[in-house]
């Protein structure tokens, strides 16, 4: 799911998302503690087709709110017998506890270690989650890559 742009409201946050062959994104709602699977927004695999339409998908997040986004490798890991994580287990695991970015993530990885053991994986399990807060932030914050003094000419 590749997020193409986001704007803030007083309160909320709106989100649009194109898939691009991925699982669709959840988030995971503090105000009413539930689990929400995004659908919509399908498309064909980034770099099949050289013409690919992608149909966007808008959302809402709201102060704490986790927006999860995780390649198939998550759903594909697989224990000692072969048995996959799946869809039920992910969405068990992200619906329980806080619905805080960390503790969804520390969760995940935590029951996804106890699912495949010691079982070798095959695929990437990759895993993103964006944290809404209703608090402010540092203001503007300088990237690395960013020049330290302006150069007149």
């Amino acid at each position: 799911s590749c997020p193409s742009c986001s704007h803030q409201t007083a309160i909320a946050w709106g989100m649009t998302l194109a898939h691009a062959g991925h699982l669709p994104p959840f988030i995971r709602r503090k105000t009413r503690g539930e689990l929400v699977r995004v659908d919509g927004g399908s498309g064909t695999a980034i770099g099949i087709f050289d013409e690919a339409v992608y149909e966007e998908t808008v959302l809402q997040l709201e102060p704490g709110d986790t927006l999860v986004l995780c390649t198939d490798g998550v759903l594909e890991a697989t224990d000692e017998l072969g048995e996959q994580f799946g869809f039920e287990r992910l969405e068990l695991s992200l619906s329980s506890g806080s619905s805080r970015p960390k503790d969804v993530a520390d969760r995940l990885q935590r029951d996804l270690r106890e699912h495949v053991a010691d079982a070798a994986q095959y695929d990437d399990v990759t895993l993103i989650l964006l944290g809404v807060t209703d608090e402010p932030g540092p203001g503007r914050i300088r990237r690395r890559d960013e020049p330290t003094q302006t150069v007149k000419q």
